[in-house]
């Protein structure tokens, strides 16, 4: 390996290997113990440098992926589906923690993905730099990264193993942890352990129980969660995605943008109608941008969620109109870079408060209304959506009661996960 990183790069890879020693991923074996049918699959090393919220290099990450896209279903894997932490769960967490004046701790599962075991029978051939004596393959007796079942034997191992412990599993939210004991909190997302504790002799009981269990990495106090700053302090716990937003707007070289006070024109109407866009450069450009914007839509930015989804309908049928609307929510969200959210520390009552409203048949194209509801805990936000009706109301009263309805649905799931809780 010849580069000026190659001291890191080489350390990481020896890393990564020990790790599979230490936990015993594989089994070296004859190839004439093969099955009959049975197709070693290839694997290679991806490399990755892991930044903090500063943009700095934390981390020089060397991780052994198997070539997974080559199982067949029913001889090399089973079932693959594997539950993350809902938004609304981990916001509504948050929230709860600021108001109680609980601490949010992060824990990192080390190779989370190697805990589990796999039932079938699979068999890989080292990557390059990985020598075998002659006539040797590797047997994967533990899960591998790149294996399609590996999320899944990740997510039931540690089911079973927190079931051990005490902890019972929400009945609204597969990946939130509830010990009613010990009055502690586990939200999980794949390998990152969001823990809620009244104290730290608490939170450090769990911390032993994880370490004991797995190989862990503990981060401290939450500051920084999926892409989000998380600020806590004594008067609450505030959001925001500033980092990401600068991040967007020097990658689409808009950074120099003029700033503006609202994501959207008033009266904009975009169609399918308008001369379609022939440049692909350009329309790779709108759909990058889009997907950047549904993602901090849907995280921590509920002010540009009708915007983002708006101009995300016209992904494939678009022109210059389109591309001048697009970039005005860049030019807000430039002016609007801070801006967050705040779940603030208290001994009032936890009021959920919902709004729910329609336009009527605003959606050109096909008359379809568009339903907006936001829920707020606490006067901060913990869940919103702006999205098309299904069908074409024949009213302005059909279309806000199907506003209505699903915001009926949202309330109904954000009431039985708080009570659960």
């Amino acid at each position: 390996m010849k580069c000026s990183e190659s001291n890191h790069w080489e350390h990481a890879i020896y890393a990564e290997k020990q790790s599979h020693d230490e936990n015993g991923t594989f089994l070296i074996i004859d190839l004439s113990e093969i099955p009959d049918g049975c197709v070693p699959l290839h694997s290679r090393w991806v490399f990755k440098k892991k930044l903090d919220q500063f943009g700095e290099i934390k981390k020089y990450k060397a991780r052994l992926v198997i070539k997974g896209y080559a199982q067949r279903e029913g001889i090399d894997y089973e079932e693959t589906f594997s539950a993350v932490i809902k938004a609304t769960s981990y916001r509504i967490l948050f929230a709860l923690a600021a108001r109680l004046g609980w601490k949010i701790f992060m824990m990192d599962v080390v190779t989370a993905f190697l805990n589990g075991k796999v039932k079938e029978k699979i068999f890989m051939k080292p990557p390059p730099g990985w020598k075998l004596p002659k006539g040797k393959i590797l047997q994967v007796i533990k899960s591998l990264y790149g294996l399609k079942q590996a999320p899944r034997v990740w997510y039931e191992k540690l089911c079973s193993e927190i079931a051990e412990w005490g902890f019972r599993k929400s009945s609204y939210d597969g990946c939130v942890f509830i010990h009613d004991e010990w009055q502690i909190v586990i939200g999980v997302w794949v390998d990152d352990c969001l823990i809620l504790a009244p104290s730290d002799a608490i939170a450090t009981k769990l911390r032993m129980k994880l370490e004991d269990s797995f190989k862990m990495k503990d981060e401290g106090l939450c500051e920084w969660y999926l892409g989000m700053h998380v600020l806590q302090d004594n008067g609450g716990i505030t959001i925001h995605q500033e980092k990401y937003v600068n991040q967007m707007l020097r990658r689409f070289e808009l950074d120099n943008i003029k700033s503006k006070s609202t994501p959207l024109t008033a009266g904009l109407s975009l169609t399918k109608n308008s001369a379609t866009e022939s440049d692909e450069d350009l329309i790779t450009d709108y759909q990058q941008k889009v997907g950047s914007l549904v993602y901090l839509a849907g995280q921590s930015r509920p002010d540009i969620c009708f915007a983002a989804n708006y101009c995300a309908r016209y992904m494939s049928n678009l022109s210059r109109d389109h591309h001048e609307a697009l970039n005005e929510i860049f030019a807000y969200l430039k002016r609007t870079a801070q801006t967050g959210f705040r779940y603030l520390k208290g001994d009032g009552s936890l009021n959920l408060v919902g709004f729910a409203d329609s336009d009527f048949g605003g959606y050109l194209d096909s008359r379809r209304s568009t339903t907006g509801w936001i829920f707020l805990l606490g006067n901060a936000p913990i869940s919103w959506s702006s999205q098309r009706q299904k069908t074409v109301a024949l009213s302005i009263t059909d279309a806000e009661y199907v506003a209505a309805l699903e915001a009926a649905k949202e309330a109904i799931w954000i009431r039985g996960f708080i009570n659960d809780l």
